[in-house]
């Protein structure tokens, strides 16, 4: 029962900022879960789909079915001033383990894992063969949607067979996914260790570097990687990086107990500060009472003038906060943390304990 009563706080913070008096589109997910939406469509291996002013995505293989004109539950409605909640990329590491297909029918049955035919590969004494079933495993799981699963299978798969990239790179991934940023970079860099010159060990290990706040690392780790193939997508996450190093450049740090707060020095007053992480260190505590669960790493909070705010985030004019993997705040005119403000912390903030689930 705990994974659902979890699911649905979060939701019902997620969903704090919108009425939801009227019919909805309901999506069941296969795991048993429910969302509630105001708009659903398809696109490409995703489902997409509108609560407010924000959007959200999941994959289209997490989904067993979408219902018209449900009706939701009744969750508090609180403005957020629209803030646009985008997490970390949603990063899919490459699959270059060579599986043969006849063993992904045999450990993936009607959509599930056999856990009688992960037994039997461990029985066998075949090393690589049950390295290989318990990553065919782990990604399907990673696929789906469902990290803590994928987590468990991986780390045995890493039992059996601790070299290989692929194995590393999925491993790292979904150490990210789970809130483990600063654990994945011994794993990603393990994988650049095996396959130094393997783009896709890069790109892993530069959105891990990324994870774990190491922008400059992860400029570096990019760049290395785009000289061996260029990519479209390593290009737009070295860009927003870039942007990152360049203003916070001369940025102050302070950190609490679960926040490292940058800000530049006259921006704002060491009592208004003060004030916004004593807000976020009370909304945390909220959410893990609530969620049962907690980020394990420090979460990255950046003070920014309006014009750089929207020059790194790249956000809708709207915008009230973004959550990243950091939590991005305009601030300027702000002088004391307002109701308002309060409200779109606690929904940007809900955003990096979605992964823990």
């Amino acid at each position: 029962m705990r994974a659902p009563v979890i699911f649905f706080f979060l939701f019902a913070f997620v969903l704090a900022a919108f009425p939801t008096q009227a019919p909805a589109e309901v999506i069941h997910l296969k795991n048993g879960r429910t969302i509630w939406a105001d708009h659903v469509r398809e696109n490409g291996s995703r489902i997409e789909y509108d609560l407010g002013d924000d959007t959200y995505a999941i994959p289209k293989s997490s989904v067993d079915h979408i219902e018209a004109g449900g009706m939701p539950p009744e969750y508090s409605a609180s403005g957020s001033g629209g803030a646009s909640a985008r997490d970390l990329p949603n990063f899919v590491p490459a699959d270059n383990l060579k599986n043969n297909p006849a063993m992904v029918d045999n450990v993936i049955r009607n959509g599930k894992v056999d856990q009688d035919e992960l037994s039997a590969l461990e029985h066998a004494e075949n090393a690589e063969a049950t390295a290989a079933g318990y990553f065919i495993a782990g990604k399907h799981e990673f696929d789906h949607g469902n990290f803590p699963k994928a987590r468990r299978y991986l780390d045995t798969a890493l039992r059996f067979n601790g070299q290989d990239p692929t194995i590393l790179n999925y491993y790292a991934a979904t150490l990210v996914k789970t809130g483990n940023a600063n654990e994945a970079l011994t794993y990603a860099e393990r994988a650049v260790r095996a396959a130094p010159d393997s783009p896709d060990a890069l790109t892993v290990l530069g959105y891990v570097q990324l994870a774990a706040d190491r922008n400059q690392e992860a400029i570096r780790t990019w760049k290395r990687s785009l000289e061996l193939r260029p990519d479209a997508l390593v290009q737009k996450y070295l860009e927003k990086a870039e942007r990152d190093v360049k203003a916070e450049a001369n940025y102050s740090e302070h950190e609490s107990s679960h926040f490292t707060l940058r800000y530049e020095g006259k921006q704002t007053s060491e009592g208004f500060r003060g004030q916004l992480l004593a807000t976020l260190d009370s909304e945390y505590d909220d959410l893990v009472r609530q969620l049962g669960i907690a980020p394990r790493d420090s979460i990255a909070v950046v003070l920014y003038t309006e014009q750089t705010f929207f020059d790194v985030t790249q956000a809708p004019s709207w915008s009230g906060a973004v959550f990243d993997g950091k939590l991005r705040i305009p601030v300027q005119g702000l002088t004391s943390v307002t109701p308002e403000l309060a409200r779109v912390l606690k929904h940007e903030l809900a955003h990096s304990f979605i992964n823990q689930l």
